[in-house]
């Protein structure tokens, strides 16, 4: 029997369907404006008896399918989830295939965790991005705080010139590593002014509110 794998809005068999299922999949793909509603009509063709049972299979690059309720503690769990991953696929041309991937893999989850409009593979645009919609600048990052590094100018900051993460728990920063070009979890005090030069700057979401100043030493 032919096994059928669904990807992100593509149906793949390791054998060749009927010219009937061929037909209805098109359809079913050309319907569907998401991977959900691609995953709907496949299963409707299984109920139909055209295509045998759906094994699902995952795109490494379609990031966490946890919350999305913009909090510090979403951010920071599906910056966890996507450990290993490969962000920054909606935008491979513009990051070389990766390899300066940072802000795209950054722009993936937020997205997931629910700012739709982080959404660009440039450092500084992106910080630009959340500045503009109310995220502010903090000296105590916490675990979903978003970093920029910058080793040049920022407005003229490009490719190896910045870098952006996440911050994780336990002093870490979650960050497209190259090479690999994948999601890695990273030391947080990588991000220092012998590395960046330019400046480093933590934002802080505005769901969660204002961070509160740290208490004053007795």
């Amino acid at each position: 029997m032919p096994r059928y794998e669904q990807t992100d809005q593509i149906v793949i068999a390791d054998q060749a369907p009927s010219a009937q299922a061929q037909n209805e999949v098109t359809q079913a793909r050309t319907a569907g404006n998401t991977t959900t509603d691609s995953a709907a009509a496949s299963s409707q063709l299984v109920q139909k008896g055209i295509l045998p049972e759906l094994s699902i299979v995952a795109d490494s690059s379609a990031g966490s399918q946890g919350a999305a309720d913009g909090s510090a503690a979403t951010i920071a769990q599906n910056a966890q989830n996507d450990l290993g991953q490969k962000l920054w696929g909606n935008y491979a041309k513009d990051t070389v295939n990766g390899e300066y991937g940072c802000a795209a893999s950054v722009s993936k989850v937020l997205e997931d965790s629910g700012y739709s409009y982080a959404d660009s593979p440039v450092v500084y645009t992106l910080q630009q991005q959340l500045k503009n919609q109310g995220w502010t600048p903090t000296n105590t990052p916490e675990p979903g705080d978003v970093v920029f590094g910058y080793r040049t100018d920022p407005s003229n900051s490009t490719g190896s010139g910045a870098h952006t993460g996440i911050v994780g728990p336990d002093d870490t920063v979650y960050n497209n590593v190259s090479p690999g070009e994948t999601w890695q979890q990273t030391p947080l005090s990588d991000w220092n002014s012998d590395k960046f030069p330019a400046g480093v700057i933590y934002y802080h979401n505005p769901v969660d509110g204002e961070q509160k100043p740290p208490p004053s030493p007795a």
